[in-house]
Formats: C-alpha cells, structure tokens, sequence
C-alpha cells in the first residue's frame, strides 16, 4: 500500500499519522493511531496546543472468525439429522469373494461401533439385553440374571448376507440398591465406525486365534438406514 505523508502550507503544520510520530509547529506532536485490532479503527491522534488534531490511524485489518464460530471451521463430525431419533441401523454383511468368511458370535456377532466425538476411541454400548433398566430396579422390579451365551462363529458363505441391526440406542450402566442395570440412551447424530474381525476359516470358538483381518468402514447415523459392508476375503 502506498503511503504518503501532505503537509499543509497554513501557519500551523497538521500531525498526520504516517507510520509514526510527526512535530507540529507552535504545538504539541499529535501521535498518529496505530491500526486497530480485529477489524477495529484506529483511535484518532490527540489535538497539539494550537494546532489541529492528528489525523486517525487506518482500520486495522479484519481478525478471522473463530472455530465454531459464524464463518468458521465446521464440525467434522456432523451430519444432517432426520427428526430426534432413534435412528435405525441395518448392517448388512455380504460376502462377495470366493471363499467363506467367519465372525463370531457369542450373544451377538462381535463388531465394534465407535463415534466421531470421541476419536472413534470408545465403543458405544449397544445392548441392555443382560441387565434391567435402573428406573425399573428403583421402583421395585428386581435383578435381572443371564445365563452365558454360546460362543460360535457364523458361516458367511460366497454370495450370502448376514443382516445385524442397532436400534440406535446407547447404554450406560450402574447399579441400584445392589442390583445392576443400565440406562438407556438415543445414540447422538453423527459420523461413526463400524470394525468387524473376520476369519478366513472355522478357528475354535475357544481358544480362537486373532482374526484374520478387521473391516473398519464409516457411516452417516441420523437417519435410519441400510449399511453394506463387504467381508469377503
């Protein structure tokens, strides 16, 4: 930007603001104002004795607008949601290789759902099935007890599906009066992760050796919807 810097021909010299501190004749030295801070205008310079007053500094340059804020960095893990939920979700696991895939089951088939929120560190816990509601325990209903689950794997064959649904609940867990329970949560709208092992044969459901791969594939949950996830190997 060019600056310059007028002096006038009148018997008082004018303080203009010029990048730095100019000496009036007969007055004090009128201080030009240094730019403003985010976006804001100089502060005008003070009037020398006998002389007119320093001109303002020039408006300082505009500060960008803050994370989160009007113009800013948007949420990466949001997405637009369809009404307030439960939103359902349909995994669907389909085999397209050659060959059988295996996951195992022991309850319900083992896969992890994470959220975006939390670094997709935590994994959400989407079954209350083996412990009452807390509510129900306060007003009297008692423990519930589960027996253990069967633990097997699941054949997927060349050209099959195995369909999986979350309700697209979340439980949190606690205990009353010695019993313990859980609460029940709607999952929150967002980006999430499902990670499912799968085995490339029959392994013992007992001393199983670590799988043989695990598909880690994203979703959008906040709309109910069908989730296609290839586990041929």
């Amino acid at each position: 930007m060019r600056r310059s810097c007028v002096l006038g021909a009148a018997i008082f010299a004018l303080a203009v603001s010029c990048g730095g501190t100019v000496t009036e004749s007969d007055g004090q030295a009128g201080t030009g104002a240094s730019a403003g801070t985010s976006g804001a205008a100089g502060t005008g310079g003070v009037a020398g004795k006998g002389g007119a007053a320093g001109k303002g500094g020039a408006a300082g340059t505009a500060g960008s607008a803050g994370v989160g804020g009007t113009g800013g960095t948007p949420d990466p893990c949001a997405v637009p949601a369809v009404g307030t939920g439960p939103w359902e979700t349909a995994f669907v696991f389909r085999n397209s290789s050659t060959k059988s895939s295996f996951l195992f089951d022991n309850c319900e088939i083992q896969m992890e759902v994470t959220a975006c929120t939390s670094g997709y560190a935590t994994p959400i816990a989407r079954s209350g099935a083996c412990s009452s509601e807390c509510s129900d325990v306060a007003d009297g209903g008692g423990c519930m007890v589960c027996g253990q689950c069967p633990a097997e794997f699941v054949e997927v064959k060349p050209g099959e599906t195995l369909a999986v649904t979350w309700a697209g609940y979340r439980y949190t867990f606690d205990q009353v009066q010695g019993c313990p329970c859980h609460v029940t949560h709607i999952s929150e709208p967002g980006l999430h992760r499902i990670s499912v092992p799968v085995w490339s044969a029959m392994p013992d459901p007992w001393s199983a050796p670590p799988p043989s791969t695990t598909i880690v594939q994203d979703f959008a949950h906040g709309v109910d919807a069908t989730v296609t996830v290839e586990i041929g190997l």
